[in-house]
């Protein structure tokens, strides 16, 4: 039986679904707002990617792949939330995000993900 995101909505999950939409972002070279990756969702409102997302930049930071996370922006500024961690330049980093083979790096699992926010926001 085929199962969907809200059956059982935690952050690692959630953000297994973010990273879906963000990997077909980049090989679209789109950028998203919060407030579109909450509506994909079905979130009510966009202030509530935190630690969702967080799961996703941590375990790219460990794992030295292009900070995925880094394509989805403030609406209003156009740019990242405060808490993005980045090591360089924007503009390159988003390049960077743009041109790897997303599809060809196996996702994260939901223990992988869970590990890398739990160690990365210590």
């Amino acid at each position: 039986m085929a199962h969907t995101f809200d059956e059982e909505p935690t952050l690692e999950l959630r953000a297994l679904q973010i990273w879906q939409i963000l990997i077909g972002a980049a090989h679209n070279r789109q950028i998203y707002t919060y407030k579109i990756v909450s509506e994909l969702l079905g979130y009510d409102g966009s202030g509530v990617l935190n630690r969702q997302l967080g799961h996703i930049m941590y375990w790219c930071q460990q794992n030295k792949v292009p900070p995925l996370t880094i394509i989805v922006v403030n609406e209003a500024k156009g740019i990242p939330g405060e808490g993005l961690i980045l090591e360089g330049n924007e503009s390159q980093l988003r390049e960077k995000v743009y041109k790897y083979d997303w599809y060809n790096l196996i996702p994260p699992s939901l223990d992988e993900l869970s590990k890398a926010y739990h160690l990365g926001s210590e």
